[in-house]
């Protein structure tokens, strides 16, 4: 429900901002990826909500004139929170923050917002614009997206069934989608990289979620992580229950040419923290039903990431990710 955010600092101010939500906010839902709540009215469903942003993404494309691709890129990231939890969206409502309304620039975007969510069978049922005048720099622009959806309690996707000898099987990413965007345009304004790369991280995200509810029909997954902000560790752990960890084999992920690239400028251990390093999503499963799970995911070049271990060591304990080839 609650996304970290990379800075160059590094998380230290992550650490600090999430003690004042657990501190402010009673919900059980902290750390997941969407929110549940029960209603008495519908006793046997949980009602699943997310927030999403593009992030600091939506600076170039503003710049460019995207509108069309951020609402993408907003659509994407809601759809792919709240796919894991295995729930299926219902509607979702937009924010609009602008200098000054530009009604064809407004209506690009709502219009694309609309024709994303019905592929997905997802209602815009409303929204917000506000016009923020010199609070916000002439054609810039904020975007915030609320998606909420419904899920049979007996079908959501658990970390606590996660055992040990799970799978871990990534999908690709088709870059960076929208973590560490900050990183990449210091890097574009210290001519560290050309205009012809910094547009190759401007690919729009994958949306995952109509594959995950494939897999969640057939009850072929156990649960699910989507990887944003604060990449792979931070993300795939909180699909991992207390006392285990996932090893990863990170020569199963396919190589994209922007990840190799940013190796080479930040180190591994920086760039593992604030990207996805080309996994963008990840289910865990029995070994029995990964065949099958490959063949309804193959638009994702899906791959075994890893498997899950009893955790020994304290860093494993701490963290429930260890980068390890396995047997």
């Amino acid at each position: 429900m609650f996304e970290t955010y990379e800075t160059e600092s590094g998380f230290e101010k992550n650490i600090f901002f999430e003690k004042i939500i657990s501190e402010n906010i009673k919900s059980q839902n902290l750390g997941n990826f969407a929110g549940l709540f029960e209603h008495p009215y519908i006793p046997k469903y949980y009602l699943v909500g997310c927030a999403e942003c593009v992030g600091t993404k939506i600076v170039p494309m503003a710049e460019r004139k995207m509108w069309r691709e951020i609402a993408h890129e907003l659509v994407a990231m809601c759809l792919n929170d709240i796919s894991c939890t295995g729930a299926r969206p219902m509607f979702f409502l937009d924010y609009l923050a602008v200098n000054v309304v530009n009604i064809d620039n407004a209506s690009q975007f709502i219009s694309t917002l609309r024709e994303e969510l019905e592929k997905h069978n997802c209602t815009l049922l409303c929204g917000k614009t506000a016009e923020f005048g010199s609070l916000i720099e002439e054609n810039h622009f904020d975007v915030g997206g609320f998606m909420v959806g419904i899920l049979k309690k007996e079908k959501l996707l658990s970390k606590m069934s996660v055992a040990e000898g799970d799978i871990v099987i990534g999908f690709k990413s088709s870059g960076i989608h929208t973590a560490g965007f900050s990183l990449v345009k210091n890097l574009y304004g210290k001519k560290l990289i050309d205009n012809e790369f910094y547009e190759k991280f401007l690919q729009t995200s994958y949306i995952y979620s109509d594959v995950v509810e494939k897999l969640c029909s057939k009850n072929l997954i156990k649960t699910a992580a989507h990887i944003s902000s604060g990449g792979i560790g931070k993300n795939l752990l909180r699909a991992i229950p207390n006392g285990y960890c996932a090893r990863i084999n990170f020569n199963e992920v396919p190589k994209q040419e922007i990840f190799e690239k940013l190796i080479d400028i930040f180190g591994f251990e920086k760039t593992y923290k604030n990207f996805n390093m080309g996994v963008g999503y990840c289910v865990i499963a029995n070994e029995e039903n990964c065949s099958e799970i490959f063949e309804i995911a193959s638009e994702f070049e899906p791959f075994t990431l890893g498997v899950i271990k009893t955790a020994l060591t304290k860093e494993e304990k701490n963290t429930k990710i260890s980068f390890k080839n396995y047997d």
